[in-house]
């Protein structure tokens, strides 16, 4: 079994039982086995030189625990058999281990499936009645089809190249936190405060009552009534803004028609009565000269 230019697989030889041998080899590589090592401990000490499928490595969290009842005898059996060729096999020979774990990738690939479209295409009954070397080409352009096709698979991909390390656990040899006990005290009790308002919170949200189907569809039921009150209440606020502009233009009118030319009236009027005091004001001073002279 090999790669070919395009990084697709290519089976070579008809012999089943090494293709089953190397299943998690040509499929999964590097990502799972780092994985392995870190959850099975000393048991998963093998090399791989292919490349590890990148959604296989997303979705690895979530198989470890199958792996460890199903891969792990696998593992230390291959790698007796590197080590020693007449070794005998554990409580499960290469085949039947290979084979579960070709159905458990299926089975997961189904799921990855399922939760991405919603549905799932073709029959499980008649992938597992293809050969190996089919079944293997199945799971490689399901894979393929979900990391091209998804983009939830695609943000995946995408966090995954940035974050690596959010996909795996850390080590279990190295320490969680270079804080010390007092310190991570410190941190806990600065946000204690907090605790019994989220308490309650959660709480009150858990108590928060379910409504009843029945009103559920009773409320259902009025969406075309309220779709009908909608239609109504956009076409008051169009009125409502034709009102708006015409009240504007009253007002501009009044203010420039009456207010503005009444003021204009008003001055031209006291500017008349201002020279008809004058005028007045000078009569009565001539007449009062003429009195005195006379």
């Amino acid at each position: 079994m090999r790669r070919d230019d395009q990084n697709a697989l290519v089976v070579e030889g008809s012999d089943d039982s090494k293709i089953m041998k190397n299943v998690l080899c040509s499929v999964w590589g590097e990502g799972v086995l780092a994985v392995l090592r870190s959850r099975l401990g000393p048991m998963a000490r093998l090399s791989f030189s292919q490349p590890c499928h990148l959604l296989g490595a997303l979705v690895i969290g979530e198989m470890v625990c199958a792996y460890q009842s199903i891969v792990h005898p696998a593992i230390a059996w291959s790698t007796q058999t590197d080590q020693n060729p007449n070794a005998v096999p554990m409580d499960h020979d290469a085949d039947d281990t290979a084979r579960l774990t070709l159905e458990l990738l299926e089975a997961r690939l189904r799921q990855a499936e399922y939760a991405i479209y919603g549905h799932l295409d073709g029959n499980a009954n008649s992938v597992k009645r293809k050969s190996v070397a089919e079944r293997l080409h199945e799971l490689e352009k399901g894979l393929d089809m979900i990391t091209t096709k998804s983009k939830v698979a695609e943000d995946l991909l995408k966090l995954r190249a940035r974050h690596p390390d959010l996909f795996y656990s850390p080590d279990s040899e190295d320490p969680p936190s270079l804080l010390d006990l007092p310190s991570k005290s410190a941190i806990v009790l600065s946000s204690a405060a907090s605790f019994p308002l989220t308490a309650s919170s959660l709480t009150s949200i858990r108590d928060t009552p379910i409504p009843e189907a029945e009103r559920s569809a009773k409320i259902i039921a009025t969406r075309p009534q309220v779709a009908e009150l909608e239609a109504v209440q956009a076409a008051q606020m169009k009125t409502i803004a034709s009102l708006k502009e015409r009240t504007a233009a009253v007002l501009q009118r009044w203010y420039s028609v009456d207010i503005l030319q009444s003021g204009e009236h008003w001055a031209e009027i006291e500017s008349r009565i201002d020279i008809t005091e004058q005028g007045v004001r000078r009569a009565e001073i001539a007449r009062q000269e003429d009195e005195a002279t006379g």
